[in-house]
This record gives structure tokens, C-alpha cells and sequence, in this order.
């Protein structure tokens, strides 16, 4: 029956025998005699099955499936197609009438994941908030590993999104330990790890960040997964130019560009801004402005996020060249291109620097302004270093100033 099911899954799916070998770390002769019927996969590789091919642990075992199994089945694919394809709210109600019958904790969990998902690809983070704690009771008792992974991984991205980085934190930890116990989760505990370390940076703590980047990196290794080691080397990078070591800020940037070489337009140009940002904190305004007005050319129609960042980065070179006309005009523009749910810490970043241009200009009061509200919106991420030196930028000289901006 295994075997049988198995196939069946695979050929579904599109893998191979030997693809899904190579995913368990096992033989492709192993994977056949499992479908031929002279091999039975212990609990812990039927689980990994289960989750490279998408099924229920119930559906590789002899359990006939009963009715509200059928419907939830029908249920959740109606669900995926008026939500994946028509992009339609009334995906959700077809999700509540599955969540009204007894299901198994796939199903359940697949819905919750779907219900999460939709709300946060809205920037809907409210109403995505509310529907995770009417199901929270019900979530803290589910028992397969990795069921649990996926609902941690989701909670986390929610509170990620919501800047509560803290609380995503906690959920990304969970992550880590539910899968550590799973042989072979080795991109499962990567994806966890790198965004532990995203999490870390978010708030400052930078060694714990490159604690959790390294782990990550050991892991993806294995897996060979370029566009995971190009996003985990770009981590790195960012955490050792939070720590002022430019030197492997800048191997670790120039190492993530080359993973990022045949990734995708978005993920190259994410590259080469992370470059643009290194070389300016270097010294070398001339290489970094030409990488920035490439990355703003495309990121204009392409990329808001990194459109965004790029308008920064210019203004903050405008700064040095002592251009501070040139600065407001720029940060202006990046507020602009903001959306209100976009980086705390970029708008933080944007009026510590308008503060730092009146205060250049001697205008003490709009100076006093501007620093306040930055200090503000770094004390709610929180960034408590960063909010006390913005506090007390008006009493700092110009090259200080400078040298953290």
C-alpha cells in the first residue's frame, strides 16, 4: 500500500526516484523497492515523504479515507483556486466551511497556512493577527514535527511583517528545534536559521545575527542551494558592516553577488545595492553611485523596496559630497515611495538624516524635529542604541555624524 501510494504521489508530484532520493539522501534503489513493495521507510522517512510530496503521514498508511477527509479535499482545492488563481477573498469562505469539520491536522493546518498567507500578501497584518490567535488553541496541540515547523515558520513571517521581531524570534527558534530532530531537514533548518539571523539584525544584536547566518550557511552547503547561500552571504555581509568590518562586509557581499548572478533580475539587484552601500562606507562614492543608479533604474518599475532604499543610499552620498539640498530632495522622494507598511527602520534611518542636514544648516529647531522622531521610530523596533544616538546627534560634530550615518 505504501508503495503503491508513494508512486502515486511522485508521479503527482513530477519527481523522480532518483530526485526524491537525492531530497531524502537515500538511493534511487531504495525508493524503488519501497514502491515495489520489498522495502517499508521507518516513521522518520515516511514523515519526510509526507512533506516533500505534499500528503497527509494518513495517506501512505492503510487508513481509508472517511467523508469530511473527501470534502476537506474538495473544500481546500475550491479554496486554492478562487485564492492562488482568481486572487478572490471568497477563498476564505470555503476555508471556514472546511474548518467546520472534523479534519485531520494536515488539512487544518494547509488551511490556516492558506487563511495567513492571503492576508499577509494584502499587508493585512490586523486581520492576518486576529485569525492566527481564533486558531491558536487548536495549533499549540498539533504533534507532527513538521506540521508544527510550517505553522511556526508562518507565525514568525507574521510577526516579521508586523516588526514584532522579538515574537518572531521565538517562533523561528521553535522552527530550528522542531526540525533539528528530523534527519535530512537540512534547507528546513537553514530557511529557519536565516531568518533568525534577519530577525537578530532587525534588532541590533549582531553577533547572535551572525551566529544564526554561519549555522545557516553550514546547512544550505549541503543542500547546494545557490539562491539560499547568496541570500544568507547578503545577511553576512549586512552584519559585518553593522560591526564596522568593512573588509568582510565586503567579500561577503561580493560572494552573495555571485550566487545572485543567475537567480533573478530582483535578486541581482539586491546584490548590487548591498555592494553600492559597502563601497560608500569604504569610500568609494564614485563605484557605489554608478552601482546605485543602475539598481534605481530598475527598481523604479520593478522592485518598490529596493527603489526605496536606493533613493536613501543617494541622498546619504549627497551628504557627503555636501549637496544638502540634494539630501532633502532625495529622502523626500524615499518617503514617497513608501507605503505605510514599509521599514520602521528606513523611515528611522530618513529623518535622522533630514535632522542631520538642518542641524548642518544651523537650523536647531527642525534639526530637533526630525531627530526626535527618528530616535521614536527606532525606540518601537526597538534600537536602543540607535534611538540614543539619534537623541544626541545635535551635541555631535560633523565627521561623527558622518561616520554612523
Amino acid at each position: 500500500m505504501i508503495g503503491k501510494k508513494l508512486k502515486e504521489a511522485r508521479a503527482e508530484m513530477r519527481i523522480s526516484q532518483k530526485q526524491l532520493a537525492g531530497e531524502l539522501s537515500l538511493t534511487r534503489s531504495y525508493i524503488s523497492m519501497v514502491e515495489n513493495g520489498h522495502a517499508v521507510p521507518n516513521q522518520q522517512t515516511l514523515e519526510k515523504i509526507a512533506y516533500i510530496l505534499k500528503k497527509p503521514l494518513y495517506y501512505f498508511l492503510e487508513e481509508p479515507a472517511d467523508h469530511n477527509e473527501v470534502v476537506g479535499r474538495a473544500y481546500i482545492e475550491k479554496a486554492e483556486s478562487l485564492i492562488l488563481k482568481d486572487n478572490s477573498a471568497e477563498g476564505l469562505d470555503w476555508l471556514d466551511r472546511l474548518e467546520q469539520l472534523k479534519l485531520d491536522d494536515f488539512l487544518w493546518v494547509k488551511s490556516f497556512l492558506m487563511r495567513i498567507e492571503f492576508w499577509i500578501s494584502r499587508e493585512r497584518y490586523s486581520e492576518a493577527y486576529h485569525s492566527y490567535l481564533e486558531r491558536k488553541f487548536h495549533l499549540e496541540k498539533i504533534k507532527e514535527r513538521t506540521l508544527g515547523y510550517e505553522v511556526h515558520m508562518k507565525i514568525a513571517k507574521l510577526y516579521f511583517r508586523m516588526e514584532r521581531f522579538k515574537d518572531a524570534i521565538s517562533h523561528y527558534q521553535y522552527a530550528v528545534k522542531l526540525v533539528s530532530r528530523l534527519k535530512n531537514f537540512h534547507l528546513a533548518m537553514s530557511q529557519a536559521h536565516t531568518y533568525l539571523g534577519t530577525c537578530y539584525l532587525r534588532i541590533g544584536h549582531i553577533d547572535e545575527s551572525l551566529n544564526a547566518y554561519i549555522a545557516a550557511f553550514e546547512l544550505a552547503k549541503l543542500e547546494g542551494d545557490d539562491k539560499q547561500l547568496g541570500n544568507i552571504s547578503m545577511g553576512i555581509g549586512k552584519a559585518y558592516l553593522l560591526k564596522r568590518d568593512l573588509v568582510k562586509a565586503k567579500i561577503w557581499t561580493e560572494q552573495c553577488f555571485d550566487y545572485f548572478q543567475h537567480q533573478g533580475k530582483d535578486c541581482h539587484m539586491a546584490a548590487m545595492f548591498n555592494l553600492a552601500v559597502v563601497e560608500r562606507k569604504i569610500g568609494d562614492l564614485c563605484s557605489s553611485r554608478k552601482k546605485l543608479a543602475i539598481c534605481t533604474w530598475y527598481a523604479r518599475k520593478n522592485n518598490q523596496e529596493i527603489f526605496s532604499n536606493c533613493l536613501f543610499e543617494i541622498a546619504v552620498c549627497k551628504l557627503h559630497l555636501s549637496q544638502l539640498k540634494q539630501v532633502q530632495f532625495y529622502c523626500r522622494k524615499a518617503l514617497e515611495s513608501l507605503s505605510i507598511s514599509d521599514s520602521t527602520y528606513l523611515r528611522g534611518e530618513i529623518f535622522r538624516l533630514l535632522g542631520a542636514v538642518h542641524l548642518f544648516e544651523g537650523d536647531q529647531e527642525l534639526a530637533y524635529f526630525f531627530t526626535q522622531a527618528s530616535s521614536d521610530l527606532f525606540r518601537r523596533i526597538p534600537r536602543p542604541i540607535e534611538s540614543s544616538f539619534t537623541t544626541n546627534i545635535l551635541t555631535k560634530s560633523k565627521s561623527e555624524i558622518l561616520e554612523i550615518i
